[in-house]
């Protein structure tokens, strides 16, 4: 049965994070591997899908995909940053929002009942304005980030924030201790997205939100504190999953560089990849891009 639509007609294997995301990745990578923050020793050819839609709902979804990748996500890898949106941009939002929902379920994570009882309204929501069986999202609104390299370091900051801010994807679920503060995390290469399942706080998010029609462009956002600190938080978990790989893994990592190296240097040297890293290593030293090991 799809999990979106409901029909009993045959799933296909639909990517969680956009298909799109993973090939540019590897495109734009001295090797064209993937590693998982789940499991850091595998090589991947592929982001994470699972039997998810309907091919007609499937089909709704690569829609979007494809306005968002053609129409901003590529402009902007070529610098461009001034972008005019329609009614399509906010449904790539919750599109990327509710298969973030359904991959929680999936995997059953634990949430206390009053977060629990939020995401599944939110994901009831979604479902219908994704169907077109809602006029727009009601409370749970959508809301995007441009990020370009930093300007300069932050503080306290994180030796590998330009890299996690220019190259990775990733989906996490985010709370405040008390629970007025519920949201679903989406982030891939230079942009980040927010669903706000319930927040108190909503001014510092309303430069953000994506409206039925719009002009996204850089902005000087004003980000909460608390959610400053949990950036800062996930890049530098982007440098702990890399040190936790084995010896061996990382051997193979380093052979894998050294021939894409002989191999084009230049196209290395130019990679989107070396880019962000040598920015972390002009803000934050050589300790930021070597080894310890």
């Amino acid at each position: 049965m799809c999990n979106l639509c409901g029909s009993n007609s045959p799933l296909q294997q639909s990517h969680i994070i956009p298909k799109f995301i993973g090939r540019w990745i590897k495109e734009t990578s001295p090797t064209p591997y993937l590693r998982f923050g789940g499991d850091m020793e595998k090589r991947e050819q592929d982001l994470l899908k699972m039997e998810l839609l309907c091919s007609d709902c499937e089909n709704r979804l690569s829609l979007w995909e494809t306005k968002f990748a053609n129409e901003i996500f590529h402009p902007t890898a070529a610098n461009k940053s001034i972008f005019r949106y329609g009614p399509w941009f906010v449904k790539f939002a919750a599109s990327l929002a509710w298969r973030a929902l359904h991959l929680k379920k999936t995997y059953s994570m634990q949430e206390a009942p009053e977060v629990s009882a939020v995401y599944d309204a939110m994901e009831t929501q979604l479902s219908q304005f994704l169907l077109g069986k809602a006029k727009h999202v009601d409370s749970y609104t959508q809301h995007v980030y441009q990020l370009g390299e930093l300007e300069s370091p932050v503080e306290p900051g994180s030796p590998h924030l330009n890299r996690y801010l220019a190259r990775t994807p990733e989906i996490d679920y985010i709370r405040s201790d008390d629970f007025t503060e519920i949201m679903v995390y989406v982030k891939l290469p230079m942009f980040m997205f927010f669903s706000v399942g319930k927040s108190k706080h909503r001014k510092w998010l309303e430069s953000s939100r994506i409206r039925k029609s719009g002009l996204l462009r850089p902005k000087k956002h004003v980000l909460d504190e608390s959610i400053l600190h949990y950036l800062l938080g996930r890049s530098d978990r982007l440098g702990e999953l890399f040190d936790s790989m084995s010896p061996k893994s990382k051997e193979m990592a380093d052979k894998a560089l050294m021939k894409a190296i002989n191999e084009d240097p230049d196209r290395v040297a130019n990679s989107k990849q070396m880019q962000a890293l040598r920015a972390d290593y002009e803000m934050y030293g050589k300790e930021a891009v070597v080894r310890q090991d």
